[in-house]
């Protein structure tokens, strides 16, 4: 994946289960860009508790990927039933432990905005995505 530039811009490939029928939604953010060279990766539960964060890493996890605008990187996650492993480019960049349930979950690729102040087309250039399932 290549990561679009420009200030403002928000690309990002994320899986998730919200709505889901039984009020424990998650999203697994696997790339969040800035439209620089960064890439963060998180997990958030919705609905968010009315206390406590809807961060489940407690923080957002963002770090520098060198030349994310303009060459391409391989962006990965395992999700296991008790941990979450994040990768960039066969490297693991982060983990979160904890309880994650079974569920279908929907993948999304995209590019939104954080402001107005864009003006052109960007693009996320997606060579290709894999999805295995561990049996």
């Amino acid at each position: 994946m290549k990561q679009p530039s420009g200030d403002s811009l928000w690309p990002g490939w994320w899986i998730n289960n919200y709505p889901s029928t039984d009020g424990l939604g998650l999203e697994i953010d696997i790339m969040e860009g800035n439209g620089l060279n960064t890439g963060a990766f998180n997990i958030h539960h919705y609905p968010c508790p009315t206390v406590g964060p809807c961060d489940l890493n407690h923080t957002q996890r963002e770090i520098p990927v060198r030349a994310a605008t303009t060459s391409f990187h391989v962006y990965a996650v395992e999700v296991r039933t008790d941990r979450v492993i994040f990768f960039y480019d066969g490297k693991k960049v982060g983990e979160y432990v904890g309880t994650v349930l079974p569920r279908p979950r929907y993948l999304i690729l995209g590019v939104g905005t954080q402001s107005t102040h864009v003006n052109s087309r960007r693009t996320l250039d997606v060579d290709y995505v894999r999805v295995w399932k561990r049996r």
